[in-house]
């Protein structure tokens, strides 16, 4: 399947939000969810490697004492030309077009308890999520 790199950060962002807080989902869906997020995981660390190495290149590590040993790790002020550059460079990043070997889910697998899977999260996962139902 097709998709771009913006759908497949936000799947990993439902993903990991669902497999990281109790949720109310029939088991084989758990099942099939966990590995989908195994599967997406070695495309996204590799968009991930990438929009780090854009930080870096536009930004600069920060420090929490003015002697900077205590790294907070790298960032880019917002409203810096650096911000800006990064912005631009990342927006063309996310509009690529990638192909992804996942299985869908079907949406009756989910199951339907309110304490499940959230409407924005279902959003986020469209693309996987097999939502033709059989008559």
């Amino acid at each position: 399947m097709q998709m771009t790199v913006a759908q497949l950060y936000e799947a990993m962002n439902a993903l990991t939000t669902i497999s990281n807080t109790p949720r109310m989902i029939p088991a084989m869906a758990k099942y099939q969810l966990a590995r989908m997020h195994d599967a997406l995981e070695p495309t996204y660390e590799a968009y991930e490697t990438k929009r780090i190495a854009l930080v870096q290149t536009h930004g600069s590590e920060q420090f929490s004492d003015p002697e900077k040993t205590k790294s907070l790790g790298w960032g880019i002020a917002p409203n810096t030309p650096g911000f800006e550059a990064y912005v631009a460079e990342w927006k063309e990043v996310v509009k690529e077009t990638i192909e992804i070997n996942v299985k869908p889910i079907t949406l009756t697998m989910l199951g339907n308890d309110p304490r499940g899977i959230e409407a924005g999260e279902c959003k986020m996962l469209e693309p996987f999520i097999d939502d033709n139902v059989p008559e």
